[in-house]
């Protein structure tokens, strides 16, 4: 009863937040500024966990149109491949210096790509999600997490979403403190 009180307590008002956001959101559509296709997360999509070690950290994201753990793992196998090519590129376009972690390596290291700009010394640690559609969302492990959390202005999170269409990029630096 009482863990059943807290889920409420805490889903209540964030299901108020975004009712008044759908509002909003409706409201741009309305005046002619957002398109009108917007697929927004429904208050009865909120999902609220308890752990016992909680970190307090909510994400709006639209809702994925097939869960992650429903994703064939070569599916996801090759959205990462995609994606990880991609910011490849966009890097040294960028005029940093990028390499690819090896799988060994990323199994300590828990990043994708280490990346350096030689003119500025700016380093970059990437940890890079690739999803095929419009999708964005990114989830990290206990061991990335960690690594976000130690390396705070060197950590990257780069999404690329809409791979098999137009593939567009997010970024999040220092994503425990830019993404909350």
């Amino acid at each position: 009863m009482v863990k059943a009180h807290a889920l409420n307590s805490v889903k209540e008002p964030y299901g108020r937040l975004l009712s008044l956001l759908r509002e909003y959101l409706f409201s741009l559509i309305r005046l002619g500024l957002r398109n009108k296709q917007v697929d927004w997360i429904l208050p009865t999509d909120l999902e609220v966990r308890i752990k016992e070690n909680p970190v307090a950290i909510l994400h709006f994201v639209k809702k994925p149109l097939i869960p992650y753990e429903e994703i064939p793992e070569d599916g996801r196998s090759k959205a990462e491949e995609e994606a990880i090519k991609y910011v490849l590129e966009i890097e040294t376009k960028e005029g940093r210096t990028p390499q690819l972690i090896s799988q060994q390596e990323q199994k300590v290291k828990h990043y994708d790509i280490y990346s350096i700009n030689f003119a500025t010394g700016e380093e970059r640690i990437i940890e890079v999600k690739g999803h095929m559609g419009p999708e964005v969302y990114g989830e990290l492990t206990d061991d990335e997490a960690n690594v976000a959390r130690r390396d705070r202005k060197r950590y990257w999170l780069y999404i690329v979403y809409n791979i098999q269409n137009k593939p567009a990029l997010l970024r999040f630096q220092d994503p425990f403190s830019t993404m909350n």
